[in-house]
This record gives C-alpha cells, structure tokens and sequence, in this order.
C-alpha cells in the first residue's frame, strides 16, 4: 500500500547522522529530496537503489539467522524483486494488524468461558438477544433485582454477565 509522505523537518547531531538517516531508510520511512536536483540522473538512480536495498536488508533481517542456507542473491535479482517483496511485507504488516485485533477480541471473551457463537445467533435468530456485559463488583446484585442477568465470572473486581432480552435495542448501558 503507497501512503503519500510527509515533509518533515528533524535535526538530528552530525555523530548521529548517518545511522538515524540509514534507520529511517530502513524503516521505509524516508525519501531524500533534494533543494536543488542533482544534474545527473545517475545520482538520483543510485540514491533509490540504495534506499531500496537498505530496505531489503531490513525487511530480510528478521530472517536471516532462520535460514542461513539461503544462497546469495545477486544484487540486480534482489533489486527486480523489491516491489513484490515491499507489497509482501507491507501486506503481512497489515495481516498481524488483523490478527492482534482479533487476539484482543478474543481476550475479551475469555472471563466468559467457552461457549459457541452460533448458539448464540440461533437464539437472535428465535428472538431471544444474549448480550454480555463486563460490570463493577456488586452491579449484578442490582441488576439481578430488575432485569434477567446471569453471573458468568467474577474476576479482578469486576463481574462478567450474560443479560437476556427479547428487545433486540435494549441495552444495560455497560461495557
């Protein structure tokens, strides 16, 4: 995925230069552009490539102690593979994105217990809505009084409940 980039001023000490430049290359978040455009073309060409190869070093860093009977790969092979590689790498950025979201959802599941969502979508689809609700210590006990709540958990001071309703807008107006 190409995000349009930014201009953005640091300053940065001439010791640390270089490294923080090569880091930002690296990381695929810099492209040098120049007040006053190099007369030659090579210059330019030659400034991508290396850019293009310091990404490839990190992008392929991680993998390197994983697969050390990987042959050498010439430069100009490397170089025709750098776009599939960057979409490659760009899209398994976003898929770790899914799946740590997912993961989080699947936490917040947990106090819970186990039970299957599709039990849960045959009751919606009866007419009866399981809506689970994470409460403060001592909540249920009020709520119990007037609605129809089950007590699932109770886990480090909070309650975790399963209300039932056959109002498909009614809510306890908890998390």
């Amino acid at each position: 995925m190409i995000v349009p980039m930014k201009k953005i001023s640091i300053l940065v000490s001439e010791k640390e230069r270089t490294g923080f430049l090569s880091k930002l290359r690296g990381a695929g978040a810099l492209h040098v552009k120049h007040i006053k455009e190099p007369e030659h073309h090579e210059l330019t060409f030659i400034e991508e490539k290396f850019s293009n190869i310091e990404r490839l070093v990190y992008i392929l860093g991680p993998y390197k102690e994983k697969t050390p009977y990987i042959k050498l790969v010439c430069e100009e092979k490397l170089l025709e593979d750098f776009d599939r590689i960057n979409d490659i790498y760009d899209d398994r950025q976003q898929l770790l994105s899914v799946i740590s979201d997912i993961e989080k959802k699947v936490e917040w599941f947990e106090p819970w217990g186990e039970f299957n969502p599709k039990d849960i979508a045959a009751f919606k689809r009866k007419g009866l809505f399981v809506k689970l609700y994470r409460v403060k210590s001592g909540e249920y006990r009020k709520l119990k009084k007037k609605e129809t709540v089950f007590l699932i958990n109770k886990k480090e001071g909070y309650e975790y409940i399963a209300f039932l309703t056959l109002d498909k807008e009614k809510s306890l107006g908890f998390e």
